[in-house]
């Protein structure tokens, strides 16, 4: 079984609220602590929708062994900034670098390498993932705008019986980069 833990997390959205004010045509800055929620739910809400990790943050995961991990949670995986694990002899023990690759998110054993002999307590990867203000992509900017420009013109819950539009916009931008359970990006056509 995998534990996925977050040690730390990016407090800069990929979105400033310069933009969302742009985006919702608001002049002035009353509305900015709001508009810093929403662009904080909006971005949690393409995160879950993804699979993805927006902003930049850190992990730890933990497995029984290395077979038991094929793909890094959440990615774009940007780094691994350690790999341990109990040897036979219950001693902590840190992996090499070169044991292992990382393809994207793939985490893998190293051509010619082979994974040292565990005691079965456990390894723990620990990993940076996301993006950063400036690599973000476009699409999912786009849909945390969406998202935002939703959450300020609808700010109660919609009555019973109201016709309401829903704006498909943000999934379709969102889709390129949904992650499926086995890490594989999935392609729409």
């Amino acid at each position: 079984m995998l534990k996925l833990s977050v040690t730390t997390q990016d407090t800069i959205e990929p979105v400033p609220v310069a933009l969302a004010r742009s985006h919702v045509r608001v002049d002035g800055s009353d509305e900015d602590l709001l508009l810093a929620v929403y662009i904080t739910a909006a971005r949690e809400r393409c995160e879950v929708f993804t699979g993805r990790t927006i902003t930049g943050r850190t992990y730890k995961l933990k497995a029984a062994r290395f077979s038991d991990v094929s793909q890094l949670p959440g990615g774009p995986v940007n780094a691994i900034s350690s790999v341990t694990y109990y040897n036979t002899s219950d001693v902590l023990q840190t992996l090499g670098s070169a044991v292992y690759a990382l393809d994207g998110d793939a985490f893998s054993l190293a051509y010619g390498q082979s994974w040292p002999d565990t005691n079965g307590n456990g390894i723990t990867i620990n990993y940076s993932a996301g993006y950063t203000s400036a690599t973000c992509p476009g699409g999912l900017k786009a849909a945390i705008l969406l998202y935002v420009g939703d959450l300020f013109s609808v700010r109660e819950s919609n009555i019973i019986g109201t016709i309401v539009a829903k704006n498909d916009s943000a999934e379709a931008l969102l889709w390129p980069f949904v992650i499926n359970p086995l890490g594989l990006v999935l392609v729409t056509d």
